[in-house]
């Protein structure tokens, strides 16, 4: 999902909103969002789409597999193995390697992948979640939120930021503490020049931890 400030800075320029698109080469673009709803995916019409903890369908709001119903129209006939057609289903479904949620309205919030997925206090938290709460600072132009082991086997919440000078951590914290619940607000917040992205210019999260600096 793109930032924050990226996408007022399209709107500001073009009067016009971006409405994006979610798929996987597996099963085309089945989520998208609507000029009257641009932030928001749902499931195109046509389509069939659930979100699956483990081998039972996820509860509304909770986080899971994102999943293409076999019999999508959009989806692959499967890998080649060993001259061989397989498409892995667990019971009809075609799980991705995405993760999200499915609201009361149908909507579907990405969650990123499932790699992605931090664990705090035993409970699963979405980054993009946290990153998209704090794009909302005054200031914030990027957030990168990971988890970093700050002594042998202890990890928690860091949010590293790319801001706009002046950017008062302080309101970073506070906002956090505004919009999400305690377990999910970032135990460290650091400023970084930069993220690290890849050619496309996609997050490279696995990259985030190497960012920390322990004495600042």
């Amino acid at each position: 999902m793109l930032p924050r400030s990226v996408r007022q800075s399209w709107q500001d320029r073009t009067q016009t909103p971006i409405c994006e698109a979610f798929g996987m080469t597996e099963c085309s673009t089945f989520l998208s969002a609507t000029p009257s709803a641009p932030e928001h995916l749902a499931v195109q019409p046509g389509r069939k789409i659930a979100i699956f903890d483990g081998d039972d369908l996820a509860e509304r709001g909770q986080i899971g597999t994102i999943s293409v119903d076999g019999r999508d129209p959009g989806l692959m006939l499967g890998y080649i193995e060993d001259a061989a057609i397989n498409l892995p289903l667990k019971n009809g479904w075609y799980h991705t390697a995405d993760q999200g949620q499915m609201y009361a309205d149908g909507r579907i919030g990405f969650a990123g992948r499932s790699g992605d997925i931090l664990n705090a206090g035993g409970y699963r938290v979405a980054p993009r979640e946290i990153e998209q709460v704090l794009e909302a600072c005054p200031g914030v132009q990027e957030v990168g939120v990971t988890e970093v082991e700050v002594r042998p086997d202890v990890f928690v919440i860091a949010a590293f930021v790319v801001v706009e000078d002046p950017c008062d951590l302080a309101q970073i914290d506070a906002l956090a503490a505004r919009d999400l619940a305690r377990y999910k607000q970032p135990r460290i917040v650091q400023k970084v020049p930069a993220l690290p992205r890849n050619p496309n210019g996609k997050l490279i999260r696995a990259a985030l931890p190497q960012l920390w600096n322990s004495e600042l």
